[in-house]
């Protein structure tokens, strides 16, 4: 199956060719939390997971065509 990823913020540097939005082809019943291991992001960076523009757990398995954005903590004030 292939899904689309948006890597955000500092995130990006974790995408393949430093890319923000890339796809990827997955495993049939690949889960958020394996792809954010297999992309080799800490998984306390990514804090916000939205998967087709909304926000989802980490168990939640991916499905073809999803698009899936990661977002890193945000600081500030």
């Amino acid at each position: 199956m292939r899904i689309r990823i948006t890597l955000l913020g500092e995130l990006k540097r974790f995408a393949p060719g430093d890319e923000e939005e890339f796809e990827l082809d997955l495993e049939p019943g690949t889960e958020v939390a394996g792809l954010i291991r297999q992309l080799g992001i800490d998984p306390g960076r990514s804090k916000i997971v939205l998967l087709n523009g909304r926000p989802v757990q980490r168990k939640q398995i991916l499905s073809d065509s999803d698009q899936l954005t990661l977002l890193p903590a945000v600081e500030g004030g």
